[in-house]
């Protein structure tokens, strides 16, 4: 092992779309960034719209462009056709090359190397590779599924791949199919790539037959419903991945140290919106390192992350149950109601206490690339609150009218600089929310009255 010691102001372990974004996030920022790791192996996943709309957004255009054209929906699902909306299926391994492309013309320092070990050093990290020692203030763990302690899990899943052959490329397309133990996913990216999926419980795949002949009866399933994979074979070796949701961010965070995409909250597959999340992280992940790095207290970013990553995991095992839960109508086995009746029961037990009214609530929030203490809006609806509602400050709308209570919506635009029409939608959220009421009257009736 070298010796040679680099010090920068972030370190990202893990070299998918989470750590990739969450990078070029903090570059945009000025921070000096290494990223840690290498990408996936030859695989083909799906790209939705808004995962397509957020790599634009952190300016990953190399990775957008592996999204060429849309795939055709396929298959059935709680007893009906699937046709419904569209993906982009890319290979992995090209997504992943593209992503570390856009890393380097961002302006950060590429290591293709893993973690040997973390230790922690006054006013930050160190991560140790064969290669060397660097140093880093704060530390963004962004290696996936498989990293740290699960705090929760829901129903123990594999995922079974491999590649195919003798597949018509064109069109790009997608095909669901349950079965009674899990579920068969075909994927083609249009281009001649194909791979069959199998997702099951991991148990029953460990009882039953070899993992290939698993998939060869899933691809035997898929071809009676579509002969167009009749002459299709299984090509290389299957691959097996953990697939089961986990919610591994911890409660307690230590300052400077974080983690971002599936490393914090990995979603069950059927969601169908795991790159999404995984890049949905980074504005989260970036501005809780840059509020570190400018010297704010620490309190409000640990707490703005664990709220966020357990709200994200009640969203979606909320989401799995009801995929689950469809499929087990019309297929009553004992694998459906189990990941049914799981998921529900994951997406009710942390849920938080509810309060009988809306109320305000000092909490805190995502403002701009800082993390800070504000009045918040808490509803039923929002438990994490509301700051904003058309960039206009619902704290300070809120105030204005106690300490004027005769003005009016344009009055309160020019106090608080935002247009008439955007404070008039905020009051009409207050209002809905019981949040703003004074003899009876909300400030946009004052106006039509006079």
């Amino acid at each position: 092992m070298s010796d040679r010691t680099h010090t920068v102001d972030v370190a990202v372990l893990g070299a998918g779309p989470a750590g990739v974004a969450t990078a070029c996030a903090l570059r945009r920022l000025g921070h000096t960034v290494t990223l840690f790791g290498r990408g996936r192996q030859r695989a083909l996943e799906g790209v939705s719209v808004r995962a397509l709309a957020l790599l634009e957004n952190y300016g990953l255009s190399r990775a957008a462009a592996c999204a060429t054209q849309p795939a055709e929906r396929g298959g059935r699902w709680g007893g009906s056709p699937v046709s419904a909306g569209h993906e982009f299926i890319v290979d992995r391994m090209v997504f992943d090359r593209a992503l570390r492309d856009d890393a380097a013309a961002h302006g950060i320092c590429l290591e293709e190397e893993f973690a040997l070990a973390i230790e922690t050093e006054t006013g930050g990290y160190r991560v140790r590779t064969r290669s060397g020692t660097h140093g880093a203030g704060v530390l963004i763990d962004a290696r996936g599924r498989r990293t740290g302690r699960a705090l929760a899990r829901g129903p123990s899943l594999i995922a079974l791949a491999q590649h195919l052959s003798a597949v018509r490329a064109r069109p790009a397309r997608t095909l669901i199919w349950p079965l009674d133990d899990g579920w068969c996913w075909f994927a083609s990216d249009g281009a001649g790539g194909a791979v069959v999926q199998l997702i099951a419980a991991s148990r029953g795949l460990a009882r039953s037959t070899a993992p290939a002949q698993r998939l060869r009866e899933c691809l035997g399933a898929l071809a009676a419903r579509d002969s167009a994979l009749r002459c299709a074979q299984l090509e290389g070796e299957p691959d097996a991945r953990a697939a089961s949701a986990r919610l591994s961010a911890p409660e307690r965070l230590a300052p400077g140290s974080l983690s971002a995409g599936d490393a914090a909250v990995a979603m069950d597959p059927l969601s169908g919106h795991g790159l999404y999340e995984a890049l949905a992280w980074a504005g989260a992940a970036s501005a809780a390192a840059h509020t570190h790095l400018e010297g704010h207290s620490w309190e409000p970013v640990e707490r703005f992350l664990t709220e966020r990553a357990r709200e994200r995991w009640r969203a979606g095992t909320a989401l799995a149950a009801g995929f689950y839960r469809q499929q087990a109508t019309s297929t009553p086995t004992a694998f459906w109601r189990h990941c049914a009746d799981a998921y529900a029961q994951l997406a009710g037990s942390r849920a938080p206490a509810r309060r009988p009214q809306s109320h305000w609530q000092l909490r805190p929030v995502l403002n701009g690339s800082l993390i800070e203490m504000r009045r918040v809006a808490v509803t039923e609806e929002r438990p994490r609150g509301v700051w904003q509602v058309e960039r206009v400050e619902l704290a300070r709308l809120e105030e204005f009218f106690l300490a004027q209570p005769a003005a009016d919506v344009p009055q309160a635009a020019r106090y608080l600089a935002r247009p008439p029409a955007a404070v008039a939608s905020a009051v009409g959220w207050l209002r809905a929310c019981g949040l703003l009421e004074r003899d009876g009257k909300t400030p946009q009736e004052r106006v039509v009255n006079r």
